[in-house]
């Protein structure tokens, strides 16, 4: 009998959770959800991004938040479904743990924007229900409940984790206007780095990467280039960042240093040219430099373990070094680098020195900013054309010609052919506006560049223009001589169709990343180097009919885009889904009338004909005539939800 009411007591506890009444333990719930949440919300980073939380890109918060709101959701659902003395059912709290939980798990799964571990999504989707549940199970222990996850929080968002683990190599194929790609996201490749900045260049038949605090690190692809592998490498740009941070402590707004671009001779022995940022301790003001080392191929066989001393000598130096107490930019900087013969090009940017509340240091002769320089040799020097405002791309093409990309202010990124001692203009004049307002202050009324030499292109809005290359590669003979331009707003890339310097057309290929730089490789595959830390991929996709790539002919009228909803209904589940049952949408008759559901049998004879399988279907185009495309596209259709 008493072990029946041991039982009993048990069953009882479980089916209504005990806890102190919801009057007296208000504020407690109050702080604790809001401790947890933060906790929640930084899991899938701290499991799946190697930096602090506030280093994080954009493009890597998605599934914090969602993770985040999914807590609040369940913490708000427990307390509405509370009794008035606190007490929970068991049934009614799992029930809304798993559709809160499970629910923003599948999301973050099923859409491949939002960044996250299959590992680190579902531990978040475990820890969320124990935490919403803890303040109604822990009684008296309060304090020690709030330092305890106040520490795990604290500990999780300023830990960054120095162990690369297993890299993440998950191809995606996507159609093009004529091309079919295979874009893989190689993610820890490298360590976490506070900044961005950095470049990628090609060394051999592998690849050579320094990131934006001057680390760097050889990647050597795998068989066929489907696997990238990475090895950090004892070379240290004289990047003077240490010595900068140190005077910079508690300031707000501190300025920074970076390494803007790399590039290797043409010949052994190699010697590696580094452009990047500079402070002067004695001066204490800042100019953009290149150095250069001699390398060779044993150094950078060598590991980051190997204790290398690497002279450095300085090839170039800004002038003037631009005082600490100037009111400049740190990021409107250029630093790009490139071969012209045996000479190199260097662009700099104006610093923020636009002549609206500054001098136009871009139109001045008497300094660097604001130029691409062309460097003979250590103190040989001249500019090869001004009038440029922050120069972030650099390409000397098939024919010699000299082409850079460069961002405008608001609006008004441009495409620049350039012509030895040509003016490009900036300041007084753009196709961008200044901030906050609706014209230029310094040509208010203008309508092109006047006298200044035109851009070739002019992107407006701006896409936050970066680096570019020309397409050479056997693997594109679709794109050859076409220019890639990557881009950083928009997190894209855009393929540029010339003829006879004129664009013809501009095709954006959105990749989800903030581009910073690219190279063609030796094995025709094209590498970039991004912000969020990641290598991305691009290969030719499968010639073979891919269920994702037939869809995409479907996209344009079945999914919502920047005009408006949708064309047609939905395809999400539509495979065993009710024929003509997608709400908010009105079907034509003869599809409302057909009745049944959409097999896959039915969807093929659809697809081949859908005006002979259902006549008067609002669906006038869209038949698929190949057999295997169908097949692909039923395929894709049955997992697509």
């Amino acid at each position: 009998m008493n072990e029946d009411r041991r039982t009993t007591d048990v069953l009882h506890r479980l089916w209504n959770l005990p806890v102190e009444s919801r009057k007296s333990g208000t504020t407690f719930h109050l702080v604790w959800n809001a401790i947890a949440v933060a906790a929640i919300g930084l899991a899938p980073l701290r499991l799946g991004y190697p930096g602090a939380f506030w280093t994080a890109p954009a493009t890597e918060l998605g599934a914090a938040v969602l993770f985040g709101s999914a807590f609040l959701a369940y913490a708000l659902f427990l307390s509405i479904t509370s009794h008035r003395d606190g007490s929970l059912r068991l049934p009614a709290a799992l029930v809304g743990a798993a559709v809160c939980f499970g629910s923003t798990l599948a999301v973050t799964q099923l859409r491949p924007e939002i960044h996250c571990s299959s590992v680190a999504c579902l531990t978040t989707a475990i820890a969320g229900p124990p935490l919403a549940l803890f303040p109604y199970l822990v009684g008296s222990y309060h304090a020690v409940s709030f330092v305890a996850l106040a520490l795990l929080v604290g500990v999780g968002a300023t830990t960054g984790s120095r162990s690369r683990p297993t890299t993440e190599n998950a191809a995606r194929v996507k159609a093009t206007a004529i091309k079919v790609l295979s874009i893989t996201y190689d993610r820890n490749l490298v360590d976490a780095s506070p900044r961005d900045g950095g470049a990628i260049e090609r060394f051999g038949d592998s690849l050579l990467l320094v990131t934006g605090d001057g680390t760097f690190y050889r990647l050597s692809p795998g068989g066929n280039g489907a696997k990238l592998t990475s090895r950090r490498i004892p070379l240290t740009p004289p990047v003077t960042a240490e010595q900068f941070r140190a005077i910079q402590q508690n300031q707000p707004n501190a300025k920074r240093l970076r390494v803007t671009d790399m590039v290797l001779s043409q010949e052994e022995p190699f010697r590696l040219f580094v452009a990047h940022q500079y402070w002067n301790s004695a001066e204490r003001c800042f100019t953009m430099r290149v150095s250069v080392a001699a390398v060779d191929r044993q150094l950078l066989e060598r590991t980051a373990s190997d204790e290398i001393q690497t002279d450095w000598t300085t090839l170039f130096e800004s002038s003037p070094c631009l005082s600490a107490s100037a009111k400049f930019s740190d990021v409107e900087t250029g630093g790009r680098l490139a071969w012209l013969g045996k000479d190199l090009l260097l662009t700099i940017g104006d610093h923020g020195f636009d002549g609206i509340d500054s001098q136009a240091l871009a139109q001045g002769d008497d300094n660097s900013y604001g130029k691409v320089l062309l460097i003979h040799g250590p103190g040989q020097s001249e500019v090869f054309t001004k009038g440029h405002r922050n120069p972030q791309g650099l390409l000397v093409d098939e024919r010699q010609q000299v082409w850079i990309t460069e961002h405008g202010p608001q609006g008004g990124d441009e495409l620049n052919l350039l012509e030895r001692g040509r003016n490009y203009g900036w300041p007084a004049v753009t196709y961008g506006t200044d901030y906050g307002r609706r014209y230029w202050p310094l040509a208010p009324v203008a309508h092109n560049h006047g006298d200044f030499a035109e851009p070739v292109h002019a992107f407006v809005p701006s896409i936050g223009v970066s680096n570019l290359l020309q397409v050479d590669s056997k693997l594109f003979p679709e794109w050859k001589s076409d220019f890639l331009v990557a881009s950083l707003r928009p997190e894209t890339l855009y393929r540029i169709r010339l003829l006879n310097n004129r664009v013809t057309y501009v095709e954006p290929i959105v990749l989800r990343r903030q581009i910073r730089d690219l190279v063609q490789a030796s094995d025709g595959r094209i590498y970039m180097w991004t912000d969020e830390r990641e290598i991305v991929t691009v290969a030719p996709g499968p010639s073979a009919p891919v269920g994702a790539v037939v869809y995409d002919t479907c996209r344009s009228c079945h999914e919502p885009s920047e005009s408006g909803p949708p064309v047609g209904p939905s395809l999400r589940g539509v495979v065993g889904r009710r024929v003509a049952s997608v709400r908010d949408y009105k079907y034509s008759a003869a599809m409302s009338q057909l009745g049944g559901q959409w097999t896959e049998e039915r969807l093929d004879a659809f697809l081949a004909n859908p005006n002979g399988y259902v006549g008067g279907t609002d669906m006038s185009a869209g038949a698929i005539a190949a057999p295997a495309e169908r097949k692909a596209l039923i395929e894709f259709l049955k997992s697509y939800r």
